[in-house]
């Protein structure tokens, strides 16, 4: 029996790693701090993967929380790289290999490229996600939403 929930207990970290994969924004993720092996912090994320703030931060936790990321904040911002263990270099090399059909990937990576181009706001949000929302006018909400 004692031996059953040592099994069952050193499964866990693996459990947490392979749930953690199973989603295709973390995968994205992944595979941009792979192709790239550089640190990414949170506004890179949001104008790479076109997706916003609360969405990244959360994908990201869970990717820490499995420890396939760490993360170092320096002053309002967070940036992340890929996590140091050994047995994680094979799950790069799959991750770097994974087939990009749909070219999400490499979207990813041309959007971050530019990013580095344009440079990011004071406030950390990239310029390209940025000058997609500029469009926004309050007064185009429906009256009894203002």
């Amino acid at each position: 029996m004692r031996i059953d929930a040592f099994i069952m207990a050193s499964l866990k970290p693996m459990t947490e790693t392979f749930k953690a994969l199973t989603d295709m924004t973390r995968l994205r993720m992944l595979r941009l701090l792979v192709t790239k092996r550089v640190e990414v912090g949170v506004s890179e994320f949001v104008g790479s993967l076109q997706s916003l703030p609360y969405n990244v931060s959360k994908q990201l936790k869970i990717l820490e929380q499995a420890g396939l990321v760490i993360s170092r904040k320096e002053g309002r911002n967070v940036y992340y790289r890929l996590g140091a263990d050994d047995a994680g270099s094979l799950l790069w090399q799959l991750i770097a290999s994974l087939p990009d059909s749909d070219g999400d990937f490499s979207r990813d990576v041309q959007r971050y490229d530019r990013q580095g181009e344009q440079g990011a706001d004071d406030d950390g949000i990239a310029d390209e996600y940025v000058d997609s929302e500029s469009s926004y006018e309050p007064e185009e909400l429906p009256s009894n939403l203002l």
